[in-house]
Order: structure tokens, then C-alpha cells, then sequence
């Protein structure tokens, strides 16, 4: 089988819920081993709040150097410190060809795919994954005014460290087999 040629990478930036217990810890660890460039935890209405999170921030810090050096990925992980959804959308606004903002969501809002919010690639992603119950109203609206881009992963409700994996899991291959996509309708 031929190779497929490397495709450019964007820097992907997981902003989860900030989970209880030791949820966010194998989150956290995953994206570290996947590649992803940042984490940042989100405060929301419906995860554990802000200022709960502080003695959580250096554990996740270790949790990101033991997995960067098991997994030997090339890509140095960092841990943000939490922030809300207004401060995200504030800090990280989208920018056409340079940062997209996408959110995931439990119902299908979005207006497009993943492969067609990707096919020119930016410099950036960031991947917004709510806790358990998922984004407030609230929020949803602050992410979809602020220039982020509702994606969804299907039609079963994946536990929010479920899709957060899957939501990087997704944008990683979508942006990595992208040279070899046919925009054409499959012989079946």
C-alpha cells in the first residue's frame, strides 16, 4: 500500500469542562499522548467550579510531563490555567484561516462537518468539549457569537471524557488524511 504523504498538522488546543475526579486526569493524559498543544479546563455551569480547580492545576501538570515522556510525542503539551467560556472566547477568538473554534455538542447544531470546517487548514484548532450534561444555553451562545463553530459527533451522548478524545481523535485524522480525501461520491 502506498503511503499516505504528511499532511500539515495545526496545533490543536483542547479546551474541556473541568470533570470530577480523576475524569479530566486520563483527558488530560490522552491529549498530552495525542499531540494536542494546549489544554485548557473550562469552568462552566455545569462543571465543578473555578475556584475548586487550583490544587487540581499542578497535579494535571504532572499528569501532562509523565505522558509526555511515555508517548515520546514531539509535541510539548501545555496546561493553561482554567478559564471560563467568556474568557476563552475572549483569549482564543477564531480567525478565518489562521484559528478555528469549534465546540461539540450533543445535538446536531452544526452547519457543517468536520472535514468541511477543516479542508483549509489553520494554524490552529480549538476543540471546546463541555462536562457532563454538556454546555449551558449560556454558553453556547457566548462560543457560537464569539466565532465558534458548532461540531457534532454523532448520534449517541458520549460521556465528556469520551468525546473529548474523540472530538482530538477526530480533527487529528481528518487533518492528517486530508491530501487523500475524495470530495466524490463512493461507488457502492
Amino acid at each position: 500500500p502506498a503511503a499516505v504523504p504528511a499532511a500539515r498538522m495545526p496545533h490543536i488546543v483542547l479546551a474541556v469542562g473541568l470533570l470530577k475526579g480523576s475524569k479530566l486526569d486520563d483527558v488530560v493524559r490522552a491529549a498530552a499522548e495525542a499531540g494536542v498543544s494546549a489544554v485548557v479546563p473550562l469552568a462552566t455551569s455545569r462543571s465543578i467550579p473555578k475556584k475548586h480547580a487550583g490544587g487540581r492545576v499542578e497535579r494535571l501538570r504532572r499528569v501532562v510531563a509523565e505522558a509526555l515522556g511515555q508517548s515520546g510525542s514531539r509535541v510539548p503539551t501545555r496546561l493553561l490555567d482554567p478559564m471560563t467560556v467568556q474568557e476563552l472566547v475572549s483569549a482564543m477568538p477564531p480567525s478565518p484561516g489562521s484559528r478555528l473554534g469549534l465546540f461539540f455538542h450533543e445535538t446536531p447544531l452544526a452547519q457543517s462537518s468536520i472535514h468541511r470546517y477543516c479542508t483549509d487548514v489553520p494554524d490552529e484548532i480549538i476543540a471546546c468539549v463541555g462536562p457532563e450534561g454538556g454546555f449551558g444555553d449560556d454558553e453556547v451562545r457566548a462560543l457560537a457569537e464569539g466565532g465558534f463553530m458548532s461540531a457534532w459527533l454523532g448520534p449517541t451522548v458520549l460521556r465528556a471524557e469520551t468525546a473529548a478524545v474523540f472530538a482530538v481523535a477526530s480533527l487529528r485524522v481528518v487533518c492528517l488524511e486530508r491530501s487523500s480525501w475524495s470530495m466524490t461520491a463512493s461507488r457502492e
